[in-house]
């Protein structure tokens, strides 16, 4: 079912959105129960979808009913030491880290993740996820060393795997973050490097919003070098790939302000200009014309309008 039934929801994302998605999911779930009750084979799928998207809506509560609604299947169908079940305690967790409660987020990753490592054969990818999301939740938590050695260990699961090289490029980007964060600015550049290679080499990232986000670290990193020429290319490069595969988003308004700024020290003043009233734009579009971010770029703008003797009429 998987397959079509993914491609049938994602249809619906499209068509009718998150309301209509929950109601589509809603509408599966009540006619595998008048199929075959909770056992039947679609059952625990339907569910743990319902859980990922009121998740997704901060819906936190009716995620983490779905989710134990699956869990209880999922035991009595596989067992409580299966990846199904671990797969869903990951589920679980992340609603709770979400909620910002972490230390039910910890205990119930590392029950996950006690599972994983328990198992004779395990998909690595799962297995890598859980390792991930507790690199997260110690990230949340500022305690970088041990986030560092989580995603290490993801790293190198995913490492194992030469079909999951997108994964691989995501995790050495978001440990050279942490690096970064963690004072080791050396390591972040090694990291860092070596996502935008995989990247680079596999031919993933082109529509892939993390690489773009890498391509911005590595301009900053530039910038830092006063290698503004460099900087400059990399985020003319992650603008033009967020812009056609996702929009004026908030990641443009920011890739556009960093720009600006490059080419502002670069001494190219009207393409600054123009690259901050992008900014401008793109956050107006996605926060309101009120927000503090956009209020903090047309301050901004005005002064260097104003600096250049070029203020708007």
């Amino acid at each position: 079912m998987s397959e079509a039934f993914y491609a049938e929801m994602d249809a619906v994302y499209a068509a009718a959105g998150k309301e209509g998605a929950e109601q589509f999911l809603q509408e599966r779930r009540a006619q595998a129960l008048a199929a075959g009750g909770q056992t039947h084979p679609d059952y625990i799928l339907v569910v743990s979808e319902l859980g990922n998207l009121y998740r997704g809506l901060s819906r936190y509560a009716e995620a983490l009913t779905a989710y134990n609604e699956a869990a209880t299947v999922i035991a009595a169908v596989f067992g409580e030491n299966s990846p199904n079940y671990a797969s869903n305690l990951v589920n679980t967790a992340g609603a709770y880290r979400m909620m910002g409660d972490s230390d039910a987020a910890w205990r119930i990753f590392n029950r996950a993740i006690a599972i994983y490592e328990s198992l004779a054969e395990v998909d690595l990818y799962l297995y890598a996820g859980a390792l991930h999301n507790m690199a997260s939740l110690c990230q949340s938590r500022s305690d970088f060393a041990a986030a560092i050695s989580w995603s290490l260990r993801a790293v190198a699961l995913l490492e194992e795997r030469s079909d999951l090289a997108g994964e691989l490029a995501v995790a050495c980007s978001n440990l050279s973050a942490l690096y970064q964060s963690n004072g080791q600015p050396g390591e972040a550049a090694v990291f860092l490097d070596r996502a935008l290679s995989i990247w680079q080499e596999s031919g993933g990232g082109g529509k892939d919003p993390h690489y773009a986000a890498a391509l911005n670290n590595k301009a900053l990193r530039l910038a830092a070098q006063q290698e503004l020429d460099g900087a400059r290319a990399l985020l003319e490069e992650a603008r033009t790939i967020v812009r056609r595969y996702f929009g004026a988003n908030a990641d443009y308004a920011s890739l556009s302000r960093n720009l600006a700024h490059i080419c502002r020290r670069s001494g190219d003043t009207a393409s600054a200009l123009v690259c901050l009233r992008e900014a401008e734009d793109a956050f107006t579009q996605v926060f309101g014309p009120e927000h503090p971010q956009v209020s903090a770029i047309r301050s901004e703008l005005a002064a260097w309008e104003q600096a250049r003797g070029w203020a708007d009429a």
